[in-house]
């Protein structure tokens, strides 16, 4: 036998000198088409020159592992070791390709592959690579570049969305946008999602692609941004420095413009300028506003002649850098404002607060019911904390709520104890309504209790405030405290339907679609739900409730 290592002639089945398998001695060199499995492991680009849509699909024929083993064995007197491997390489490729012609591996097919990659003799690590090349290179084909209707649709929402600020939108918006990211490989769809991910759920966008196995560049360029935002320097490093080499057929200034940003998210102005000077303007065109925002803060001149402005640039602004604008696309211009008195002035900005609060709390609420991410219950804790401090009820509980979430129980009790302490001689509705509410679910150290959530909720319906009204409805609605009785559910709910609060509005239109106490009907229930969600200007739980229904039943 013949060692193809050292060249030399021994006994036995391996190489006593350096371990290398024995062959019989070649008598001359033999020259075959490598294929696919060259590509492989020479780590370049996959592509499908094997026709093998004439084949049998189910997973007992993803190999015919006897023959082609037995051939191997009838050949290898007449091949080198290496050229046996690549061999291998290549039937195991062509069984994976199979095994991947309908998009899914089941278990039943990775044991027979495992099985064939067994008898092939290969390693598991090279049959690891090749298989994972297989499936990045399945999962990018079967994306769709051209956009469907409704993605187009939502496409144009979102972008709207970016261009006024309007964050609680797009914090409703992104999430309908996780499963059209994956299944759309729309250049703007994806750059606009993982922006918006990265600018406003930051651990999200990070977690996604430090999961993600397939290479995206939207992905890539926006987690640059996410990590800085989350003060690992050292990770956003390796995405820059590799972003060019990784994806050769995007433009260099895409990363001169993301080096400037992530100069000024750390507020090094120097270096965002050396960065700045280096962009000739031959960027994607997705990115012409995120470009204009960083003239308007590093060459405010040069923004002017491109016809940029703050306001324009708003999103990218207030919530990617540290020196923020105070833009808001709903505040009124300087100019409206300049001859008005302090006493005018300071009442402009209290309304200005009050309303962005009551806007804000919507989005509250909902990322209350449905935290995931710490940096959300902060988000809360923010937009809850100045009416909280100003004694708003509503907002004490928020933060009490976040806090609880966050597992800071003496500093949740606090604020539960401030609602609680509010003179019980001089309450007003929104207070009674605030106590219920604490005491249905049960917050902090006060146990749930069914009976002082009702007396609570009654004492607020008795001076006319509606949600109160439908908090009793929910109550019997679902049965989670109270004996479920849906006719009574309505009939608290009746006069806040009447009335268009979207609370009201919401727990018909589930009664109607789930034909609870009314005749069923679909289409009317749908109706009332996406009127209660629609308004978006109300305090009422029912926008939040209506908005989680159509996520959950419509979508």
């Amino acid at each position: 036998m013949y060692c193809p290592s050292c060249n030399k002639d021994f006994d036995g089945r391996f190489c006593p000198e350096c371990g290398t398998k024995l062959i019989v001695k070649p008598s001359g060199g033999v020259n075959i088409n490598l294929g696919d499995a060259n590509a492989i492991s020479g780590g370049m680009h996959l592509t499908d020159s094997h026709n093998v849509h004439n084949e049998d699909r189910s997973v007992h024929n993803i190999t015919n592992t006897t023959s082609t083993v037995n051939n191997i064995t009838n050949m290898s007197a007449q091949k080198t070791e290496m050229e046996l491997l690549q061999e291998r390489k290549t039937l195991y490729l062509n069984a994976c390709k199979r095994a991947y012609e309908d998009n899914i591996l089941e278990l039943s097919e990775e044991l027979e592959l495992n099985r064939y990659r067994i008898e092939l003799g290969l390693d598991e690590a090279t049959a690891n690579n090749i298989l994972e090349s297989v499936r990045k290179m399945t999962i990018q084909s079967s994306q769709k570049s051209e956009l469907s209707r409704v993605a187009r649709i939502k496409l144009n929402q979102l972008s709207k969305s970016l261009r006024n600020n309007e964050i609680a939108a797009l914090m409703k918006q992104v999430d309908d946008f996780e499963a059209l990211a994956g299944k759309f490989a729309n250049d703007e769809l994806q750059y606009k999602y993982y922006l918006v991910l990265a600018a406003l759920r930051h651990e999200r966008c990070i977690s996604k692609y430090e999961q993600s196995k397939v290479d995206n560049y939207w992905k890539s360029f926006w987690s640059y941004c996410a990590y800085l935002k989350a003060g690992k320097n050292s990770k956003a490093a390796e995405i820059l420095y590799s972003l060019s080499d990784k994806f050769p057929n995007y433009p260099e200034d895409n990363v001169d413009l993301l080096g400037t940003a992530g100069a000024l998210i750390k507020n090094d102005k120097e270096t965002a300028r050396e960065y700045l000077s280096a962009v000739t303007g031959d960027y994607s065109p997705v990115l012409q506003r995120f470009a204009e925002s960083l003239y308007c803060l590093l060459e405010p001149e040069t923004a002017k002649e491109m016809g940029a402005t703050v306001e324009g640039c708003a999103f990218y602004i207030n919530n990617f850098f540290k020196e923020k604008s105070q833009v808001n696309s709903e505040s009124n211009s300087k100019s409206a404002t300049a001859n008005q008195s302090p006493s005018d002035k300071a009442a402009r900005l209290q309304k200005e607060l009050d309303d962005k609060w009551k806007r804000m709390t919507l989005e509250s609420i909902r990322l209350a019911l449905e935290i995931d991410d710490p940096d959300d219950c902060f988000s809360v804790i923010d937009m809850a904390l100045p009416p909280a401090l100003a004694g708003n009820p509503l907002a004490i509980v928020y933060v009490g709520y976040i806090f609880s979430i966050l597992e800071a129980e003496e500093e949740a009790n606090k604020w539960f104890d401030k609602l609680m302490s509010m003179d019980p001689n001089n309450e007003d509705a929104e207070v009674m309504l605030a106590k219920g509410s604490v005491y249905e679910e049960g917050m902090g150290e006060y146990e749930q209790n069914a009976d002082y959530a009702f007396a609570f909720y009654r004492a607020a319906a008795a001076k006319g405030n509606l949600d109160a009204m439908c908090c009793i409805a929910e109550m019997y609605y679902t049965g989670e405290i109270v004996d479920k009785n849906y006719q009574l559910a309505l009939t608290w709910a009746k006069k806040a339907y009447d009335s268009k609060n979207p609370y009201g509005l919401f727990i018909f239109g589930r009664a109607y679609f789930e034909g609870n106490g009314v005749p069923n009907d679909r289409l009317s229930g749908k109706k009332l739900i996406r009127e209660a969600a629609s308004k978006s200007d109300s305090l009422s739980l029912g926008y939040v409730y209506a908005n989680i229904y159509i996520n959950e039943k419509f979508n």
